[in-house]
């Protein structure tokens, strides 16, 4: 018979029910989770050549030529033989598909492809990468691998970005709109106009693969989908792109096909399936969501490093300048310049050698700031001992930064604020007076604890400690990176820019790649100490007296009686002693 001919519905549903019997494969179930989504839903026309032919929840289309007719995507195994009797229905024949379309391969759209395949003797076109994850039957899916998987589907033709399939005098054309899977395609395709005269211009159809960012999927640091940021913005720029009239898509509630199909019954004009503003909408509203995810995943962090020029001991064969060597290099690897070091003047006074490490730091183009002259515990000294102590310290950085107020940024040593009120208050006082920020800090992991350990176990030789100090410095600090994040969330129901401590020792030289590296994995990325400080979040004052050293997010939430997890820092502490 010829292709595009139309038959008899009864001819056709007989020889569905008996087609392949004794020798096909059985029909593979639909997973219990997606049941709901594979409802009966009457065919039919929704514009010129192109019909739905799908169920309630997976949409598959029919396009229509006089030589043959696509299909876009092959839907559940389960639901092929309602597929082929859907066909047969809208008065066409089964076996005249002669190119299966792939949108994206997920088991709802390509479980039944090898089977509409070996049925039809169609040409099965997909992307590359989505290609060889059908011809897998789904395995290293970067989504469901290991979840779900299907009858392997060959494919017959791999499309490239822009590349168009003819058959019958209409074009399809794929663009490669990755993200939701590796390889997903957008087709689109011309129609006549409803009530068109000849020479009207044709309208553009949409067949949308989906934009979604899949459940449990982070677009930050995702190790089996590394590119799948970038693969989505260029795809949300495609999106944007396209000349849109028909909007159609893998699901029906992309376009809201209910409502527009009860419309089109009701004899609505024009064909409600043409609505360019509803796919603009969608779009808009589903980068929306990427975006809002986006930002939910990636935080700024301003690096900051305590102790200059000499912090805990050393292992042998290292001296303090080539510590703080190993540690500017590796800031540099990263791209951090202008990073505030703390400066202890007194070690220079102790150790004049130390001045060195000073100057390495300047001349690599990071910052010094105040630190106290002698690291002095706010708790225990007096209020005049510690105020001519910060004084003392300006005298060491205004002579190494002439002409500068840079180093006008003050930390305090333990992170103590004061002990009482009046302590707090008068240091605070001082400060603003004098024309200093206060360096705040959100992440504080206790890096200097492994200080100690580390020297003694690298003099000792003891490779598998070294391995598992170097291990347990970066977990302990993405444990406080998630931790610290979520008690910011509570405070303030938003991200804010975060401010990480660490102190200018030996362990900090050996692991400080690998935390950098690590962070940035979890979606870090690097400011200036200037920019952090300039968040709202380092107005906001506990109004309290801290006897302990903290981060400012958990002295705000004790002061608002909030109760946050354990630190992981505290759980590290008897094992590193």
């Amino acid at each position: 018979m010829a292709a595009g001919r139309r038959v008899t519905v009864g001819a056709v549903l007989a020889t569905v029910v008996g087609a392949g019997a004794g020798c096909a494969p059985a029909l593979a179930p639909v997973p219990a989770e997606l049941a709901d989504m594979n409802q009966d839903v009457a065919p039919y026309q929704v514009i010129d050549n192109v019909y739905y032919v799908g169920g309630n929840g997976v949409a598959q289309f029919l396009v229509t030529t006089p030589a043959g007719h696509f299909l876009l995507d092959g839907g559940f195994d389960a639901s092929v033989p309602r597929l082929r009797a859907e066909v047969a229905s809208l008065g066409f024949r089964f076996d005249d598909i002669k190119y299966l379309l792939v949108s994206h391969a997920h088991i709802d759209h390509a479980q039944g492809d090898a089977r509409v395949r070996a049925l039809t003797g169609a040409k099965v076109v997909a992307s590359a990468r989505d290609g060889e994850t059908l011809a897998a039957g789904g395995k290293g899916e970067a989504v469901y691998d290991g979840v779900y998987s299907w009858a392997p589907c060959p494919v017959d033709r791999v499309v490239a970005d822009g590349e168009r399939v003819s058959l019958g005098g209409t074009t399809l054309t794929a663009h490669l709109t990755p993200g939701h899977t590796r390889g997903a395609v957008t087709w689109t395709m011309q129609v006549a106009a409803p009530e068109a005269r000849p020479g009207a211009p044709r309208l553009d159809v949409v067949f949308f693969p989906s934009a979604s960012v899949n459940e449990g999927v982070r677009l930050v640091g995702n190790a089996r989908y590394p590119e799948i940021v970038a693969d989505f913005e260029r795809s949300f720029a495609t999106w944007k792109a396209l000349p849109c009239d028909v909007f159609l898509g893998v699901h029906g509630a992309f376009y809201d096909m209910e409502r527009k199909r009860a419309r089109q019954l009701e004899g609505v004009t024009p064909n409600p399936f043409i609505d360019p503003g509803g796919y603009r909408r969608f779009v808009a509203r589903a980068e929306g969501r990427f975006r809002e995810q986006l930002a939910s995943e990636r935080v700024e962090v301003a690096v900051t490093v305590d102790d200059l020029p000499v912090h805990g001991p050393l292992p042998p064969g290292v001296d303090r300048a080539g510590l703080a060597d190993r540690i500017i290099a590796t800031l540099g690897r990263h791209g951090l310049r202008g990073v505030y070091g703390f400066v202890n003047g007194k070690s220079v006074a102790d150790d004049p050698a130390s001045e060195a490490v000073l100057w390495r730091w300047l001349a690599a183009g990071n910052r010094l700031g105040n630190h106290t002259y002698s690291h002095l515990d706010l708790n225990k000294a007096t209020l005049g001992a510690y105020l001519d102590d910060v004084a003392k310290g300006e005298g060491v950085l205004a002579r190494l930064v002439p002409g500068s107020a840079s180093w006008k940024v003050f930390r305090y040593p333990f992170l103590f604020e004061g002990d009482t009120s009046e302590k707090r208050a008068a240091v605070r006082a001082y400060l603003r007076e004098r024309g200093y920020a206060t360096a705040e800090v959100t992440i504080d992991a206790g890096d200097w604890a492994f200080n100690r350990p580390f020297a003694r176990c690298a003099a000792q030789g003891n490779a598998a400690a070294l391995a598992e100090l170097r291990r347990s410095f970066v977990s302990v600090h993405l444990d406080e990176l998630a931790r610290v994040r979520g008690v910011t969330r509570e405070l303030v129901h938003r991200e804010i820019r975060h401010v990480l401590l660490l102190h200018l020792g030996a362990a900090e030289a050996d692991g400080l790649d690998d935390l950098l590296t690590a962070f940035e994995r979890a979606g870090v990325s690097w400011i200036p100490l200037e920019s952090a400080l300039g968040d709202p979040f380092y107005r906001l004052d506990p109004e309290a007296p801290s006897p302990d050293g903290a981060a400012l997010p958990y002295l705000l939430a004790r002061a608002r009686g909030l109760t946050v997890p354990p630190s992981p820092a505290d759980a590290l502490s008897g094992r590193l002693s």
